[in-house]
C-alpha cells in the first residue's frame, strides 16, 4: 500500500480539540498548545490516522494525551496509549476508541502486531536510551508498518544521533511536525510512503 503524505493537506486537515478532553489541567501547566503543522505534530497523526480503517495504532509515552487523542482522530482504528506512570491528564481521557494502559508495551502480550499500522514514540528522557531497545524489539517481530519518532531535532542530540543512525527508510517531516522535530521510519515492506508538497 502506497501512503502519500501531503504536506498541504496535513497543513489543512482537522483534529480533535485538545482542551476537549485535557481541560483545565493542560491549561494551568501552561503546556505548549497551539496545534499549526510545523510547530505540533497532532494534525500529522490525524491525518496518518486517516490513511487506514479498523488498524491499531500504538502510542507509546501517553503523558498529557495529546499524541494519542490525534492519532484516534479517524474512529474507525483503535489506538492504545501507553505510559509508565498515571499522569493527572489521564482522568480525562475518555474517548471509545482510546485504549490507556499503565506499563511497557513491549510486555503486553495482547497486542497482535499484524495489525498495527503506525507507532508513534515520545518517551522520556530525552536520551536516546530507551528508543534503540523499542526499535530492536520491532525488528525482532518483523514488524511491517509506520514508526514516528518525536524530538528528532537538533534541540534534543541524543534523539537526532540515535534518529541519524536508523537504517530503515525515514523521513523528516519537522515542516508538518513538531516543531523540536518529527521524523516517520517505514518498517518493513507492508507500506511504502511519499512526500509531496500538494
Amino acid at each position: 500500500m502506497k501512503i502519500i503524505i501531503d504536506k498541504k493537506a496535513v497543513g489543512e486537515h482537522e483534529i480533535v480539540s485538545l482542551l476537549d478532553y485535557l481541560g483545565d489541567w493542560y491549561l494551568d501547566k501552561d503546556i505548549f498548545t497551539d496545534q499549526q503543522a510545523g510547530t505540533s505534530e497532532y494534525r500529522l497523526y490525524a491525518y496518518l490516522s486517516d490513511w487506514f480503517d479498523d488498524t491499531t495504532i500504538l502510542d507509546i509515552g501517553t503523558r498529557t494525551g495529546g499524541s494519542g487523542l490525534a492519532l484516534s482522530w479517524n474512529p474507525n482504528n483503535s489506538v492504545i496509549s501507553f505510559d509508565l506512570v498515571r499522569w493527572p491528564s489521564h482522568d480525562n481521557l475518555e474517548k471509545h476508541n482510546l485504549d490507556l494502559r499503565i506499563g511497557n508495551f513491549m510486555e503486553d502480550e495482547t497486542i497482535d502486531y499484524s495489525n498495527v499500522s503506525i507507532i508513534m514514540i515520545d518517551v522520556d528522557p530525552h536520551d536516546g536510551v530507551q528508543e534503540p531497545p523499542m526499535l530492536e524489539f520491532l525488528r525482532e517481530k518483523n514488524w511491517s508498518g509506520l514508526l514516528l519518532l518525536d524530538d528528532i531535532g537538533s534541540i534534543w542530540p541524543a534523539i537526532e544521533a540515535m534518529w541519524n543512525e536508523i537504517p530503515e527508510p525515514k523521513f523528516d517531516l519537522t515542516d508538518i511536525g513538531h516543531f523540536s522535530g518529527t521524523g516517520l521510519v517505514v518498517f518493513g515492506d507492508k507500506y511504502e510512503v511519499e512526500v509531496i508538497d500538494g
